[in-house]
């Protein structure tokens, strides 16, 4: 399972909601924040949650693998946690749950034939 068909799948759901690609983001952007209050909410600080990078990551791919997060983000954020929410967090863990138990039927119906 390609970590992108992860990322596709709760930028869709974010969307659904009114939330952008770009504050859905992962690295404490709203859907890894939302998913984080669904399981732990114990451990997130939302007084904390704020906007870093929010821009087309793309062309920034290779300077981010190379050089880490600080050319892209003085924050170390990418997206936006401030609009993070636990029930959103438990649907985008069934969209994921979802997406993988199809990938293993999938392999599995391959396998068989």
């Amino acid at each position: 399972m390609r970590s992108d068909r992860l990322i596709a799948v709760s930028h869709q759901l974010s969307a659904e909601y009114g939330i952008s690609p770009g504050a859905s983001r992962a690295r404490a952007g709203e859907f890894e924040t939302s998913i984080l209050l669904f399981f732990r909410p114990d451990l997130v600080n939302m007084d904390a949650a704020a906007e870093g990078f929010t821009g087309d990551i793309g062309p920034l791919i290779p300077d981010l693998l190379k050089h880490g997060l600080a050319k892209a983000t003085a924050n170390g954020i990418l997206g936006d946690g401030r609009p993070g929410d636990a029930a959103r967090g438990e649907k985008y863990v069934e969209a994921w749950r979802d997406l993988v138990l199809k990938k293993v039927e999938r392999d599995a119906s391959v396998a068989a034939q």
